[in-house]
């Protein structure tokens, strides 16, 4: 099944991970965040993101772009200008940690 991917216990992970848990937002998901193994859609999971202050830290989130729906695909081509898109393409940004994906 495609969007899911998996996260490897290595030594680079492991600290993500464990900066995630440090994270104070740790706590606000009622589903524990997923530290290794497959993330699904709609998991929580690791994510290397700016803070309001433009500080980069690592926050759990939850994989999927919500909105009405969760969405998990878009193409690259129209990303960009679609409304669904278009804000987070262009002011939010972020890093996904991951050791491979499924397709």
């Amino acid at each position: 099944m495609c969007c899911r991917y998996w996260l490897t216990e290595s030594p680079e992970i492991v600290e993500i991970v464990r900066e995630m848990n440090r994270s104070p937002l740790a706590g606000r998901w009622q589903a524990s965040p997923v530290a290794y193994g497959e993330v699904r859609p709609a998991n929580v999971a690791p994510v290397i993101a700016t803070n309001r202050s433009g500080a980069r830290g690592v926050f759990p989130m939850k994989w999927g772009f919500t909105g009405r729906t969760l969405l998990m695909n878009a193409r690259t081509e129209t990303a960009a200008i679609r409304p669904a898109f278009r804000e987070a393409w262009e002011a939010h940004r972020c890093i996904i940690p991951a050791s491979y994906y499924f397709e």
